[in-house]
């Protein structure tokens, strides 16, 4: 029997039984070539007498022994001898698939250029549907908590996830005058507000004058005492008019003193409106993060869908795959690990063992309240270096780097990683223009 040429459903890659790697030792490279070709010699006699008496079959052989040939190429050995018998199988190969296709036919004509055919195609969907699978696994509740933006992160189809990052968009878009809001706090309130603790110190952008209220508080007074003293004989005066002057300073005094109110009322409501501004642009800086992570979820899924269409329409168009789905059953089962429903296909087939596989693979969007106070500092610096467009700096890629790392990967290997890219962020913030903004600590 020839090798077996599957696809494996781990790597959605079609792969001859047994291969080794390109980094397998020479030593087992060599040895898998030599133990190859002698199974293919054994098969040789068989296969030489079922080229015309079951040529269909026959072909479906030729092709996985190529394959297998292919996967073991002829410089893994250093033996000429071996070399010599790598090539000759590889001529007789061919010129039994001359034979057999000229006993099919036309029918073996389109067979042989059929196998190549689903060979790549599968790959292709497996591609689409494991893009597809892993959009549709995605944990996005975190995204349904936040306080300040209403996201409808429920999906029916992968296709849906296009709606979240639109509204995420839009979102955003709506809310640009936030960034303004973290500068106007001044340097000295970056790392409270980023953290939401209580405001350091009023910034004098947010300062509340009470400059108006102390000359109309002097003028009134003056006028008030000025006409009470004439009233009491202790200035001479007209009665009357010291009480007209006493009523016209009451004006100015009530003046002044709701402008000390006002004042302070203003001033009190400073730390709210900092809460309020704190959380407001903490859950803006994880929109961001988070359509950065959703639209590298929404690239991987638009590309393979779209490899996935190309290919079918330029290789014959639907009629063609529906064609060997349904009339080339054989075909399609040459590279599946077990059979199924004679009432299915392929690609039903094959998606269910790819939602079969992945079935515990879900990855949860990381909550908000699950990022440490060292995380948001960097989600700040990494934001702010994405703000100054570094063109082809690597700098300007941080954060689609820290925001994939922290929104959506888990364990050892993600904290060995958030080391190394925590520093390259900080180093990239102190060595910009940025440095002088403020502590995100």
């Amino acid at each position: 029997m020839p090798r077996d040429l599957k696809l494996d459903i781990a790597t959605g890659k079609v792969r001859v039984a047994g291969a080794p790697s390109e980094s397998a030792p020479a030593e087992e490279r060599a040895e898998a070539v030599h133990t190859l070709l002698d199974e293919i010699e054994a098969e040789l006699p068989s296969l030489t007498g079922r080229a015309t008496t079951s040529p269909r079959a026959a072909l479906h052989e030729i092709y996985q022994h190529q394959q297998a040939l292919v996967a073991h190429p002829r410089n893994w050995v250093e033996d000429r001898s071996k070399r010599r018998t790598w090539s000759e199988q590889e001529r007789t190969l061919e010129s039994l698939r001359e034979q057999a296709v000229a006993a099919l036919g036309e029918e073996g004509r389109i067979l042989w250029e059929d196998l190549p055919y689903v060979h790549q195609t599968l790959e292709l969907y497996h591609a689409k549907q494991r893009a597809e699978d892993e959009v549709q696994r995605l944990i996005l509740t975190p995204l349904g908590k936040l306080a300040h933006y209403q996201i409808d992160y429920q999906r029916q189809t992968a296709d849906d996830l296009a709606r979240v990052c639109q509204q995420v968009t839009e979102a955003l878009r709506a809310t640009t005058e936030l960034d303004d809001e973290l500068l106007s706090w001044g340097p000295e309130n970056r790392a409270a507000l980023l953290h939401q603790r209580p405001m350091v110190s009023i910034p004098p952008a947010k300062a509340v004058s009470a400059g108006a209220a102390l000359p109309a508080l002097a003028v009134g007074g003056l006028l008030l005492a000025g006409g009470g003293a004439a009233l009491a004989g202790v200035i001479p005066g007209v009665p009357s008019a010291a009480g007209a002057a006493g009523l016209i300073g009451l004006g100015p005094l009530a003046y002044g003193v709701l402008v000390l109110k006002s004042a302070g009322a203003r001033k009190a409501e400073l730390p709210a409106q900092f809460a309020e501004t704190s959380a407001k642009f903490r859950e803006r800086l994880y929109l961001v993060c988070a359509l950065r992570t959703l639209n590298g979820f929404r690239s991987k899924l638009s590309r393979a869908v779209e490899a996935f269409r190309a290919h079918v329409q330029g290789s014959g168009g639907q009629q063609r795959w529906k064609r060997v789905k349904f009339e080339s059953r054989d075909t399609t089962e040459l590279f599946a690990t077990e059979g199924w429903d004679p009432r299915g296909t392929v690609e039903l087939w094959l998606t269910e063992k790819i939602k079969e596989t992945f079935r515990l693979d879900s990855t949860k969007m990381t909550a908000l309240d699950e990022i440490d106070p060292e995380a948001w500092g960097v989600l700040l610096q990494a934001f702010e270096l994405d703000a100054l467009d570094l063109e082809s700096s690597t700098e300007g890629r941080l954060l689609d780097t820290v925001s994939n790392l922290l929104f959506t990967k888990r364990g050892e290997d993600a904290e060995i990683e958030r080391s190394d890219v925590f520093a390259r962020v900080r180093a990239a913030w102190q060595g910009s223009s940025l440095a002088n903004r403020g502590a995100t600590d």
